[in-house]
């Protein structure tokens, strides 16, 4: 189903909001904006004197951020719906929506007051009961959408405990205020410091009108080497090229190129993006031996301050992967998603070796003990892709089965004593019956969810009519296997009886046919007897609700699911201000107040696996 722009449909759902030429803007206090108020606390800012100012500042973030979740959420459908007359065509063409999804598109559109200052009784209201909300659930966004109250709420707590340090921060010098600030809220390290409202608008909206989701679910950064940069009070990592840039607070700065993905991490509801140690790197070139300098409390995920991407990016994943006889499913190619995700920790996973390798071999002179500040923060690349899986066993250790479950050593989770996720040299060497304690978070998690993934993806070809309803020119298609299957479940749906439920409305029209006769797909359906009025519908209405009726194979079994997080979205286990549960377990989100700002995916499958 598409909707054509300045129709009475459109104008009905879309019309209270210039959708076409009205960029996503995000309520929101920028992290520009954020840096800035820390660096120079005498700096009138108005976002941030405003919140400080206020009564119940947390009330504004929680209004704030459910009025983004609600925006950014109606532009995602508007970009996969809407579409244009050129000629006798409709310009962009792919698959928007199952007609069987109408009810839950209306709810999705409808226009909701939230209260200007929005308490938590609000927030689990708004998330629970308001049409929007219903319509949500009902398009599928299952997965995230219990999880969002506690994100929402979380950041809110998280930035209002931060910007209230700015008087105490007043009395510091001005170098001071500036590497305090880059540890609190360390910079995105790309070139646009206005990054996260420009990803939902330049990039996620724009993936909703394609069959082209890869991306979303890919690295932000592609390589096989990881390399550090310095930068005031701290050192950031990642995979691939450096750039020049400007910082947030205007200074020149080395930046790291991304290769166009959006770095939501399948099945973990996280984005990762680059990795920041907040230690200073003269510290850090200085250390000649003794206790590690770098702590997990130093370690930051920036990819938490991508709040409406992550939390969007959620949202499309289980569009895709929760539905069943989805066709957002096809719009993943899990083959490629295989090779880019472990490719991301392969990289990592041999820097950690080969820093291990030369302080064996080499007492460590060439890499962490050469003076070069960027390997010993390199240690911090274990809390983006690494998960332990040992636990002490005698002098040594044992390999813990069946892998999801480790012992917690200091209140930090798995890991070597006191540095946790943080990987030195002497954790990198250790061994249980031969093998490295270290496995990665691809092969512990990653790639059995992709793994599901590409089965519902054949599963549903079979045991659904959606093989009417995609394109072939969708991602999962990029497989020759895939197209196969596809072309096969097409014919056999050519002369099936249930041909006769698929809905019309919803194939597209310039979709190629089987090879042989010259028609479109849609144009073969119809001469094999397909029409508009199905035996479900009545008067032009369709008579059941859910996902559209139909398969070409009795299911002897269930479909496959994927594994279930059970984690939180980025800023979800903020405590409140005086909790201990900051000092608890795996930091896994930003505690602020108490200094540490913490993130990443293997952070948050460790937090899933300590549960477990």
């Amino acid at each position: 189903m598409h909707i054509e722009v300045g129709t009475k449909q459109y104008k009905e759902l879309f019309g209270f909001r210039d959708f076409l030429n009205d960029p996503f803007e995000s309520r929101l206090p920028p992290h520009k904006l954020l840096v800035q108020s820390l660096a120079d606390p005498s700096k009138r800012i108005d976002v941030i004197d405003q919140i400080i100012g206020d009564a119940r500042p947390e009330g504004l973030l929680h209004t704030a951020g459910l009025k983004d979740l609600q925006l950014g959420s109606q532009y995602m459908m508007h970009a996969r719906l809407a579409v244009s007359r050129l000629g006798d065509t409709l310009s962009l063409p792919g698959n928007g929506l199952l007609t069987s999804m109408t009810e839950g598109l209306v709810d999705v559109m409808r226009q909701v007051k939230i209260p200007s200052r929005a308490s938590n009784e609000d927030i689990q209201r708004f998330l629970a009961d308001a049409a929007f909300s219903i319509g949500m659930k009902a398009l599928g966004a299952f997965g995230p959408w219990g999880k969002i109250a506690a994100a929402v709420a979380g950041f809110a707590r998280g930035i209002v405990q931060l910007v209230r340090q700015r008087k105490d921060l007043a009395k510091l010098d001005e170098d001071r205020r500036r590497k305090f600030a880059y540890a609190k809220l360390p910079p995105l390290q790309e070139p646009d410091t206005q990054i996260d409202a420009w990803y939902v608008d330049a990039v996620l909206k724009a993936k909703m009108e394609t069959g082209s989701w890869s991306s979303i679910f890919s690295p932000r950064f592609e390589s096989d080497e990881w390399v550090a940069i310095t930068r005031n009070g701290g050192v950031a990592l990642a995979p691939g090229e450096e750039l020049d840039g400007i910082d947030e607070l205007g200074d020149s700065r080395k930046v790291f190129k991304a290769t166009g993905g959006i770095g939501f991490m399948p099945g973990l509801d996280q984005i990762t993006s680059v990795i920041q140690v907040g230690v200073d790197p003269e510290k850090l070139s200085a250390w000649d031996g003794g206790t590690w300098p770098v702590r997990p409390d130093a370690v930051t995920d920036v990819g938490k301050f991508f709040v409406n991407t992550g939390r969007l990016a959620a949202i499309a994943w289980s569009w895709a992967t929760e539905v069943d006889g989805s066709p957002d499913l096809y719009k993943i190619d899990t083959t490629i998603l295989h090779e880019r995700w472990k490719r991301y920790c392969d990289g990592g996973l041999r820097f950690l070796t080969e820093n291990a390798r030369d302080w064996k071999e080499n007492n460590g002179k060439g890499r962490v003990l050469s003076g070069t500040a960027g390997y010993i923060a390199g240690s911090a690349i274990g809390c983006a892709i690494g998960v332990w899986r040992c636990e002490p066993d005698g002098n040594g250790f044992s390999i813990v089965e069946p892998g999801l479950r480790g012992d917690a050593m200091m209140g930090y989770g798995r890991g070597r004593e006191a540095i946790g996720c943080v990987m030195d040299p002497p954790s990198m060497s250790s061994q249980a019956d031969g093998k490295s304690c270290l496995f990665t978070v691809y092969e512990l998690r990653i790639r059995k969810v992709l793994d599901e993934a590409r089965r519902r993806q054949t599963y549903f070809l079979w045991h659904s009519l959606v093989s009417a309803y995609v394109r072939a020119d969708f991602d999962a298609f990029i497989d020759p296997k895939m197209r196969d299957t596809l072309m096969r479940a097409r014919a056999l749906l050519l002369e099936h009886p249930d041909r006769m439920l698929v809905e019309l409305d919803d194939v597209a029209d310039d979709e190629p046919g089987l090879p042989g006769d010259g028609k479109t797909w849609k144009q073969q359906l119809i001469a094999r007897g397909v029409r508009k009025r199905h035996p479900l519908m009545y008067s032009g209405t369709r008579t059941t609700g859910g996902r559209q009726p139909g398969t070409l194979k009795p299911p002897r079994k269930p479909p496959p699911k994927l594994p279930v997080y059970e984690g939180q979205l980025a800023w979800g286990d903020v405590p409140e201000f005086g909790d201990d549960r900051s000092r608890r377990g795996w930091k896994t989100a930003a505690t602020v107040a108490g200094g540490l700002l913490l993130g990443g995916g293997a952070y948050a499958l460790a937090r899933q696996m300590e549960k477990g």
